[in-house]
């Protein structure tokens, strides 16, 4: 069966993969990475040095899931090693960063149990966004913008393979099947709802101009055919 390590970057309609790849590995040969409170196996800031059990654990898996970036990958040498041993597809999912900080916004909002929950009640979405890196999801895949294109710069066994979240189902679900890694695509009910475009707070032009200029854009635009800014 084929390795897999999804590098999950929030708020791009990932989620209702986990239970599909889950079922399809074995529960106990996936490495959930994220919050311990939310019911993953290991936080991130724990990669880079593991004890024993989970030196353990990750010599046994066959797919790793969740919060977890390319460069906190790299970063880690027993997961290095496991990535030379075994070899996984590494794939990933980009959205256009004005829907993706809407989206975590009101995400963090909601959810009273969310550790940021606190710090932003009082927060306007606007200087939410402004506080945002504009170029948080080039970092998380390890790439950079340099002299007019996209250059990869990390390991080349963690080279991944990028979805945007537009038609994620069914595109990204396609290549999980085809390369056996779920057996059927998620049901209507573990879909994440796309944010509506008429959105207000999309239209606001100040947030957009700030982000039309930073890297996320150039990354997304570089992913499809028509520019989501020019």
């Amino acid at each position: 069966m084929m390795r897999l390590i999804f590098s999950h970057i929030q708020k791009t309609g990932g989620l209702q993969f986990y239970s599909k790849i889950i079922e399809n590995y074995g529960r106990e040969n996936v490495l959930v990475v994220g919050s311990k409170k939310t019911g993953a196996d290991i936080e991130p800031k724990e990669l880079k040095r593991l004890n024993i059990s989970q030196t353990y654990r990750l010599k046994c898996t066959k797919a790793i899931i969740g919060h977890l970036s390319l460069v906190e990958c790299e970063n880690s040498d027993n997961l290095m090693e496991w990535i030379e041993k075994e070899k996984p597809k590494v794939i990933s999912i980009l959205r256009n960063p004005m829907e993706r900080v809407i989206s975590l916004y009101k995400f963090i909002n909601e959810r009273t149990e969310h550790p940021l929950n606190e710090s932003i009640k009082d927060i306007s979405f606007q200087d939410f966004a402004f506080k945002m890196p504009n170029d948080i999801q080039t970092k998380w895949i390890n790439n950079r913008f340099i002299n007019g294109q996209f250059v990869y710069v990390g390991n080349i066994l963690l080279k991944p393979k990028l979805f945007r979240t537009k038609n994620v189902t069914e595109e990204f679900g396609k290549y999980l099947i085809e390369n056996n890694m779920i057996s059927s695509y998620p049901g209507l009910k573990d879909r994440n709802q796309t944010i509506d475009k008429n959105n207000k707070e999309f239209e606001n032009k100040i947030i957009a101009e700030y982000f039309k200029s930073g890297l996320d854009f150039k990354l997304v635009n570089s992913l499809i055919k028509r520019p989501l800014v020019k």
